[in-house]
């Protein structure tokens, strides 16, 4: 952790719940779909984040906790607390973000994908 500090300035986690119920491996297999994913992100500043490993643990236990709480509510409720629909979302700010980061995550994968070929291509 200590070393992404540097390179970060937040952590975001990230829960996903399915309806009717999470796919099983043999759904997956089968191409069975879920009817509905929500996607719960909550950012954590990197401040929030404890620095000592053992209280770092000790975070990581209490996150988790809480996301075992999420998905129990979600799974009573049917949805994440503070969830919006598709129709709160702006077309405009959605296309913006994708105009984006498209071209940062294409040239992040392209550099990844040349740096695996020169290696394949020095073993040779």
């Amino acid at each position: 952790m200590e070393d992404l500090r540097g390179s970060l300035d937040a952590v975001y986690d990230v829960t996903i719940g399915y309806k009717p119920r999470c796919p099983s491996l043999l759904d997956n297999v089968f191409g069975v779909n879920p009817s509905e994913v929500h996607v719960h992100v909550r950012r954590i500043a990197l401040g929030e984040i404890p620095t000592s490993e053992e209280e770092v643990s000790a975070w990581l236990m209490n996150i988790f906790q809480l996301k075992d709480q999420l998905l129990s509510d979600f799974y009573l409720q049917g949805h994440f607390p503070h969830q919006g629909t598709e129709g709160d979302l702006s077309t405009v700010k959605c296309l913006c973000v994708v105009i984006c980061h498209l071209p940062p995550t294409s040239m992040f994968v392209l550099s990844l994908f040349c740096k695996v070929a020169q290696n394949i291509h020095r073993r040779e």
